[in-house]
């Protein structure tokens, strides 16, 4: 069948899946380290500033990680769904995520309306269908828009020829590396959306592919290096034109490098260590997403812009303690949530909550 996985590797998308746990980790680790250098990398851009440099190379390595997160979607969905998957479990995983969406929305713009005070209480409505309560949640919205429609983009992608699909893949990046230019409409901004999207169906590409061995690993390894190394490059390039890194968006030739940073990441996932206390910290990964700004905003907020001239330890140290505080906290929630489900009559003896 067209959407099935051979079997004979089988094993190795078994692999793939238990080294998801640690790179959900590691991906929900990046985003907090690259929103920390954020402030770094826009409070003053000067690529004469080795300070302002090391920020632009520290962002530059940040930027795999909402890449991975949607390529593991596309390789879940091709491993677990495919053209057999359950519209009961496609249902509930889609209302799960409407539910977080909506919830951090209002989260959020609590925090925007009394305390940042950056929207008015009269445009609550307008904000919050512009996605406007706070600019890190639009992968929430990106996301449910992809769990909606995946089922249709799985069954006629896995029906494209192979060289069609790669083609379709390689077109909407080449296209998209002339969207940061002024000049250009909507119609280019339509294409930076979807060279976002095309990860989900790389995801589903990756999934044929067989484990890494050791040579590979490290082909992958140097790959990561010398890609980041080239997007921060590009950011420094671009900087006195579009006044921020060439990588921040999908677009230039910073969001080729990033791709390749993604897809070497991504490819050595079935290496990184599978255990009990990895797989439940795991689980917290899209609540670290959701509150990993509170403690920005809260505790680092009069401290962050001034990260450039605490090199080179500022970035990394915030980023550890923004990262274990949000972590601290969504395991707590999620405790607290399986412990209120466990105490209600239909689920006293069941001794777990479904997932």
């Amino acid at each position: 069948m067209a959407g099935s996985i051979p079997l004979q590797q089988e094993v190795s998308t078994q692999s793939r899946i238990a080294g998801f746990d640690a790179l959900r980790l590691a991906a929900a680790f990046a985003v907090v380290w690259g929103h920390v250098a954020t402030f770094a990398v826009y409070w003053k851009p000067d690529a004469a500033d080795p300070n302002w440099l090391f920020a632009d190379f520290a962002f530059a390595f940040s930027r795999w990680a909402v890449p991975v997160f949607l390529m593991m979607m596309g390789t879940l969905w091709a491993t677990r769904g495919g053209e057999t998957f359950s519209i009961a479990l496609w249902r509930r995983r889609l209302l799960r995520i409407v539910a977080l969406t909506l919830a951090s929305s209002l989260l959020y713009l609590t925090i925007s309306i009394f305390v940042v005070g950056d929207i008015e209480k009269e445009g609550v409505l307008g904000a919050m269908m512009g996605g406007l309560p706070f600019h890190h949640l639009w992968f929430l919205y990106l996301a449910t828009g992809i769990y909606f429609f995946a089922p249709i983009v799985m069954w006629v992608w896995l029906r494209l020829p192979r060289t069609l699909r790669f083609g379709i893949i390689g077109a909407v990046f080449l296209a998209s590396l002339f969207a940061c230019w002024p000049g250009h409409g909507l119609a280019i901004k339509a294409i930076v959306g979807l060279a976002i999207c095309s990860y989900f169906v790389i995801g589903i590409e990756l999934a044929r592919w067989p484990a890494p061995g050791k040579s590979e690993a490290v082909f992958w390894g140097l790959a990561f290096v010398a890609s980041g190394t080239a997007a921060a490059v590009t950011g420094a390039a671009l900087v006195g034109q579009l006044g921020w890194g060439g990588f921040e968006y999908p677009c230039s030739f910073g969001h080729v490098f990033v791709a390749i940073m993604a897809v070497s990441v991504f490819r050595l996932a079935p290496l990184l260590p599978a255990s009990a206390g990895v797989q439940r910290m795991a689980r917290a990964t899209p609540l670290i997403y959701v509150l990993h700004p509170i403690g920005i905003i809260f505790f680092f907020a009069h401290r962050l812009q001034d990260l450039w001239k605490l090199y080179p330890v500022g970035i990394p140290v915030v980023s550890v303690l923004v990262f274990a505080t949000a972590l601290a906290a969504s395991m707590l929630l999620l405790s607290g949530f399986r412990m209120v489900m466990g105490s209600r009559p239909g689920n006293v003896g069941k001794g777990h909550v479904s997932q």
